[in-house]
């Protein structure tokens, strides 16, 4: 028997109560909120995480006291009823949350690659992010990079003219 594949439309009740929550507790803080992953691809199992990634305008510099600050969000969320109603369904709910800053943001990373096709953004305050990602298309393009399918994998070749010596910057 084959798994059930879960995704954003099954998510969708959670992810908006989890965005309502957080720009009640952060107060104006909420700059992007952001899914990614399986669960943005339509992919995830019952038992997969939710990706998210949680851009605040000004977030501690330490990272425990950023995760701190959502505690009683995600302490909420398991009380609200669309939590309870995934649990019901056979799904069990883990939010894994990224944090950063909107400096932090502001800089190509990495993770942002796994979110240029198949990322949802839920909030994006002045277009912040949208416009993170088109840059980082527009950079993509420059560099002649490909995303490189094989066997349900993938990877992306971020310079395949490279040469010895080429240094390649997102």
């Amino acid at each position: 028997m084959r798994e059930k594949t879960v995704g954003y439309l099954e998510y969708k009740a959670l992810l908006d109560a989890f965005v309502g929550l957080a720009e009640q507790a952060l107060e104006g803080q909420v700059v992007s909120v952001v899914l990614y992953g399986s669960v943005a691809r339509g992919q995830a199992g019952p038992d997969s995480d939710v990706d998210l990634l949680l851009v605040l305008r000004d977030a501690p510099a330490a990272y425990w006291k950023r995760l701190q600050l959502l505690f009683p969000i995600l302490r909420r969320l398991r009380e609200d009823p669309c939590w309870k109603e995934l649990e019901r369904e056979g799904v069990n709910p883990f939010l894994s949350l990224l944090v950063l800053s909107l400096e932090e943001a502001g800089e190509n990373r990495y993770l942002y690659l796994d979110m240029i096709e198949e990322a949802r953004i839920l909030v994006d305050r002045d277009g912040f992010f949208q416009g993170k990602l088109r840059d980082l298309r527009r950079r993509l393009k420059e560099l002649g990079a490909k995303k490189i399918r094989r066997n349900g994998d993938w990877y992306w070749d971020l310079k395949p003219d490279l040469k010895l010596g080429d240094e390649v910057i997102l």
